[in-house]
């Protein structure tokens, strides 16, 4: 699959989305569904360029017939990003560029990729610098070989007492396929070892070391290692936001569908729910963390705990969407909307 290496400008937009059914009862209550399982990822880059560049953007836009064909795209960590690969399309058919004096010119792209939720740098293999390895296995670009006693390790990855789901893909496997170490989790062995095909595994790290061991006499490709941190049960929200936000309270009343003299209505609540629009501006490692807690609470889907003014609310985000403006040296600015959930 081809990469995407095109140099883009150091501010860019970036956004999260996820998609969900909210359905609120006649009481305030609420039903929802998340109808995604993973979120879309979309990057609006801008590019100032030289002839040689522009006419380079454009013949690899014309090689994907527009938004028809997926590419690699890298979010790279000079960027601020997460260092891994992702599947992209173009967001649009047309590609349009300002043409200045001697030749320069610029234009702006947008990428779209799913996000499963990989933290796991060097997932696909073809950065080898990420995996320690011992003899007898190979690191081959999207896939690593193994052939008798063998590991296959990343250092520090793993937080102590966290939840995750690993998914392992292995193919053309001989033999005992490869479990997962003991460092790393404390189940039986049985349900640490893993089978030909797709394989995915919900463990407790007690410790921060991912290793995945073979035996000996046996021989395999892992082609995919994809590592999930799952959500925490009910989350806090202890982001630090700007003093100056929106605040508004609203009701539940029922009335007739259409305005009669009798003007009939009914207040489903005595008291009020709020909403606020919260502006944050975060540092790097805020930004990550924010991000990982939009992606936890699945946009609209989950609840979470938050206190304000003195008070906790179970509150939940009233966007699928987390627009983030991009800034030099890792800065982020989001903009936010919170609903308080009934209880």
């Amino acid at each position: 699959m081809q990469k995407f290496q095109f140099p883009f400008c150091d501010e860019y937009n970036h956004s999260v989305e996820f998609k969900t059914t909210v359905v609120r009862h006649f009481d305030g209550s609420e039903q929802r569904q998340a109808l995604w399982l993973n979120p879309k990822r979309t990057f609006g880059l801008n590019f100032e360029s030289e002839s040689s560049a522009k006419a380079a953007l454009e013949e690899f836009f014309n090689a994907r017939k527009g938004d028809f064909e997926s590419f690699l795209w890298r979010w790279d960590e000079a960027h601020s990003g997460s260092g891994l690969d992702y599947t992209c399309f173009f967001d649009s058919p047309k590609l349009a560029q300002n043409i200045l004096p001697l030749g320069y010119s610029k234009s702006s792209v947008t990428l779209v990729a799913i996000d499963d939720g990989n933290i796991l740098k060097g997932r696909y293999f073809d950065r080898p610098e990420f995996w320690t390895t011992t003899e007898n296995i190979t690191l081959d670009g999207s896939k690593a070989t193994y052939n008798g006693i063998s590991s296959l390790s990343q250092a520090g990855v793993l937080t102590l007492g966290e939840s995750y789901q690993l998914r392992l893909k292995i193919q053309g496997t001989q033999g005992l396929a490869p479990n997962l170490s003991a460092l790393t989790s404390d189940l039986p062995m049985a349900l640490r070892q893993f089978t030909e095909g797709d394989n995915t595994l919900d463990f407790i790290a007690i410790g921060t070391d991912l290793k995945l061991e073979t035996a000996s006499a046996t021989s395999g490709n892992i082609l995919e290692v994809a590592l999930i941190k799952r959500p925490k049960p009910y989350p806090v929200f202890d982001f630090v936001y700007n003093v100056e936000h929106q605040n508004e309270v609203f009701y539940i009343t029922l009335k007739d569908e259409e305005f009669t003299w009798q003007n009939a209505r009914y207040s489903v609540r005595e008291n009020p729910l709020r909403r606020w629009v919260l502006t944050l501006e975060l540092t790097p490692s805020e930004a990550i963390r924010f991000d990982a807690f939009f992606i936890g609470q699945k946009g609209r889907y989950r609840t979470f705990s938050w206190e304000y003014d003195g008070e906790t609310k179970t509150v939940r985000f009233d966007t699928d969407k987390l627009d983030q403006k991009q800034y030099p040296l890792g800065y982020r600015e989001v903009k936010i909307p919170i609903i308080e959930v009934a209880q």
